[in-house]
């Protein structure tokens, strides 16, 4: 079995209109920067120094600490809210009297947190939302298609990214869309079909090109019925959509993505080549996951600037991973897949 892993430069060697999170924040509309935005912006700034870059999931890893501390002091349930409100906090110290305005002000902050949270929501659908013309796909995601196309072995495609460039490759090439996606159809609308993960997870049981979007996409949907293959449109409500917002880092709680990522567990663990293309090894549970690998399998990193330190399992048991430096380009593909011929053969 080959397991492949793109990371955001997989999807920006196709088109710089899909950037990875550092280039998302260039990006950015001037209304999702309100005041709190410039004030979380210039906490983390400060850390970094001047030298240092802060990227939107710092952006969003304040928000969540923010909005989870903003949550429980104007919330009259929680302690912290209850003694906030009609001054309660007055009968402890008599140096908090004013504690309803400050709840009031708390209020107004946690508007203002959540107003640029829908902003750079509704940014990653107007990014990520757009299929890439197939004529900008023949230099990588086609011609690496094209080649394990000849392979008796099952490949995996995992993904963090959100956007439809996997899918507009497996599509240009003219695989089955349902068997290479998960997707059923119930005659009027296409929906994911978790069943299909759990079956290739059987032995003896998953043959051919399957992806695997660890993080979700741009097109699923959440409704009364499991989630909806739709428009890649942003709804105005993010818990709608099925997508792990940039940022994330941990280990997911809810379906799909639980299921997904024992999947993922599931593969490489049996996967007689990984070949990583333009991903930085930053999520910490997928790292721990990607250390659980065969550790006979034949690792290859797609990456021009990744150092071999940045590898979590390298120095492990198992053989070292190759790493060529260069973006995911036909130069590239020929490099990998000159390893990966015996294998393909």
């Amino acid at each position: 079995m080959i397991v492949i892993f793109a990371g955001a430069g997989a999807s920006m060697a196709v088109s710089e209109t899909f950037p990875t999170t550092r280039e998302f924040m260039e990006n950015l509309p001037s209304h999702a920067k309100n005041k709190a935005f410039e004030l979380v912006h210039q906490f983390y700034r400060d850390k970094v120094g001047n030298d240092g870059t802060v990227d939107v999931e710092t952006i969003l890893w304040g928000y969540r600490d923010l909005l989870a501390w903003l949550e429980k002091a104007t919330d009259s349930g929680t302690i912290i809210g209850w003694l906030m409100a009609d001054n309660r906090f007055a009968g402890i110290s008599d140096q908090l009297k004013r504690t309803q305005q400050t709840a009031n002000g708390l209020n107004n902050v946690r508007n203002l947190v959540n107003t640029s949270h829908d902003h750079i929501n509704r940014q990653v659908y107007d990014l990520y939302g757009k299929r890439p013309d197939p004529a900008l796909l023949a230099g990588n995601w086609s011609l690496l298609l094209k080649w394990l196309a000849g392979s008796s072995r099952p490949v995996d495609i995992f993904t963090t990214n959100y956007d439809l460039v996997i899918e507009t490759a497996l599509q240009a090439a003219g695989h089955d869309m349902a068997e290479a996606t998960g997707r059923i159809t119930d005659g009027l609308s296409m929906k994911l079909d978790q069943d299909a993960w759990r079956k290739r997870m059987n032995p003896g049981r998953g043959d051919g090109f399957f992806l695997t979007k660890l993080h979700g996409s741009v097109d699923w949907e959440r409704d009364m019925d499991g989630i909806s293959i739709t428009m890649a449109r942003f709804s105005g409500d993010h818990d709608r959509h099925s997508i792990i917002y940039p940022g994330f880092k941990g280990e997911p709680t809810e379906e799909p993505f639980t299921l997904f990522h024992d999947y993922l567990r599931n593969r490489v663990r049996t996967a007689n080549a990984i070949v990583f293309i333009g991903y930085a090894f930053r999520d910490d549970f997928i790292n721990q996951v990607l250390r659980d690998k065969n550790a006979n399998a034949e690792v290859i990193v797609i990456d021009p600037g990744l150092a071999r330190e940045d590898i979590p399992f390298t120095g492990r048991q198992g053989k070292t991973p190759v790493i060529i430096k260069a973006g995911f380009d036909e130069k590239s593909i020929h490099a990998c897949l000159k390893r990966l011929k015996p294998l393909i053969s």
